[in-house]
């Protein structure tokens, strides 16, 4: 896949396992959010396939969430927490006795009548994902959801999505090691168009005596050996 006659991502073959919680991490511009929307069929490839529990991509077969980047667009647009979550429900259909709990399992619920534009970055971005649960999604993708907040922001956002987690496989884009560290299970690098390198960070914990932590350090040692391969 590529923009006009820039290739992006090429010979790229990888499997992401049911229940992880991955981080697709590379350099700015490096190309994760247009493997992010290959993952969703947003974007369709040149060839070779896409596939999410078995179901060639965009598959309407399997309820899937997506939070995308940059929750500051529009905030003027008068339109209230509880309305924007409604719009995540399938065909439009809300169901108000689930709109209720799914402002209460993000922790956005004491903001319900409130416009979005009179939200912290972080509370947003919780309504958004409040509002991707609202299909009940299998997998859930959330681009740099961690972006323009600060360090107890992303902190509790993490701990929201290692939460959701027990539920739903989640893939991640983003740049902060540091923020993610702790919470995540694997690490997706995409360094290279032709070789984004996969790490099972839990099993290699499990196997060996590196403890929680040294995840850190084991993550960003994995990836600086990326960067320079």
């Amino acid at each position: 896949f590529g923009y006009s006659r820039s290739t992006i991502i090429e010979n790229t073959s990888f499997s992401i396992p049911e229940g992880d919680l991955l981080a697709l991490i590379g350099p700015n511009g490096g190309g994760k959010t247009t493997l992010l929307k290959l993952l969703l069929g947003l974007l369709k490839p040149a060839t070779g396939t896409v596939q999410i529990f078995g179901e060639n991509v965009p598959c309407r077969k399997i309820p899937v969430g997506y939070v995308p980047q940059n929750t500051n667009a529009n905030l003027e647009f008068p339109i209230t927490v509880t309305q924007c979550v409604a719009t995540g429900f399938v065909k439009g259909k809300v169901n108000l006795s689930e709109l209720k709990p799914l402002l209460e399992k993000v922790g956005v619920q004491d903001f319900a009548d409130k416009r979005l534009g009179e939200l912290s970055g972080g509370e947003r971005q919780k309504v958004l994902i409040a509002r991707a649960l609202a299909c009940k999604p299998k997998i859930l993708f959330l681009d740099e959801p961690s972006s323009n907040m600060d360090a107890q922001g992303q902190e509790n956002l993490f701990k929201l999505l290692a939460k959701l987690n027990q539920d739903m496989t989640i893939v991640l884009v983003s740049h902060d090691l540091m923020a993610i560290s702790k919470y995540v299970k694997s690490v997706l690098s995409k360094y290279d168009i032709n070789l984004p390198v996969y790490m099972d960070v839990n099993k290699i914990m499990e196997n060996t005596s590196i403890n929680n932590n040294d995840k850190k350090e084991l993550i960003s040692s994995f990836l600086e050996k990326c960067e320079v391969n």
